[in-house]
């Protein structure tokens, strides 16, 4: 089965991250919109991502409710929590829950490119065990 090339981004409003979405289309990278938790879900029922950029904070959830999901599921995928806030307390509450990284806004495409190559690099390693 071929790698998947999508990168879900549950994102509350999609416009604003300009930076995140021509890193990964740089990288070949096709995103997928959810703009809820129940978008989100549906997504990850009839999709393989690559990887997925979570917002803290959705209309009908958190991060915390995808990074338990993640956790309990078969394909687990590199999960990044974005935030507007640096508050020491969600970056711990999110690393503590398995998120891949935590980065706030604004991120630089530097950024996002290593952090993008790292999740790949550790998925498919995975993949490869």
């Amino acid at each position: 089965m071929p790698e998947s090339r999508h990168v879900l981004l549950a994102l509350s409003d999609k416009d604003g991250h300009g930076v995140l979405v021509s890193t990964l289309a740089g990288k070949g990278l096709d995103p997928i919109y959810a703009s809820t938790l129940t978008e989100a879900r549906s997504v990850l029922k009839r999709e393989p991502v690559a990887m997925m950029f979570c917002e803290d904070q959705l209309e009908d959830g958190t991060f915390r409710d995808i990074l338990s999901e993640n956790a309990r599921g078969e394909g687990q995928v590199p999960v990044v929590v974005c935030s507007s806030s640096d508050d020491q307390r969600l970056y711990l509450d999110a690393m503590w829950l398995g998120a891949f990284d935590f980065i706030a806004y604004p991120y630089s495409p530097r950024e996002i490119d290593w952090i993008v190559n790292c999740a790949l690099s550790r998925a498919k390693a995975a993949g490869a065990a």
